[in-house]
């Protein structure tokens, strides 16, 4: 009966320390949450600590727009906590032609002091007769230096678009 008494106690006593290790745990990440400022070109993200109420500055993005009102660019910032400024992240860009939209990613590169770094390009197409549209993505190819297709099967139904008014079918 002791030992019975005692093995209870031992589980009891385990899932009461199970329990706030997971509260503990469960209660930092809800202490943190993201605070928005937004303006119509930009916007700055900032991490809020819930216990303190102190903001600090997360990230920070820079839009830039087409006469049309469309998103041309979306320049990303990383706040460096040591040096206490803004530090380059990514540079997003959209260009439009005709209905077609070519989307271009870049990471920033330390080493050039530019977007070259991890470069990706897709290319939505739109064929308004089948009502439908199609991407090809292409990654940048340091070495040869120039865009190579990521999907070529997307490619080919593009092609086969183009050519014969319908889409192929693999």
């Amino acid at each position: 009966m002791k030992k019975i008494i005692l093995s209870i106690s031992l589980v009891i006593s385990i899932a009461f320390c199970l329990l706030f290790s997971c509260n503990t745990e469960v209660s930092a990440q809800d202490s943190q949450r993201f605070v928005y400022n937004k303006s119509y070109d930009n916007e700055i993200v900032y991490l809020c600590d819930s216990v303190t109420n102190i903001l600090t500055p997360y990230l920070k993005y820079e839009f830039t727009y087409n006469q049309d009102g469309k998103m041309n660019s979306k320049k990303a910032f990383r706040w460096d906590l040591s040096g206490k400024q803004w530090l380059p992240y990514y540079l997003f860009t959209s260009t439009f032609v005709g209905d077609n939209e070519i989307q271009e990613f870049a990471l920033w590169s330390n080493k050039s002091k530019d977007f070259t770094r991890n470069k990706e390009k897709v290319i939505f197409c739109k064929d308004e007769k089948l009502d439908r549209s199609i991407y090809i993505s292409f990654r940048w190819n340091e070495k040869n230096e120039k865009w190579e297709v990521s999907n070529e099967e997307h490619l080919d139904n593009y092609i086969a678009m183009l050519i014969n008014g319908s889409s192929k079918k693999k």
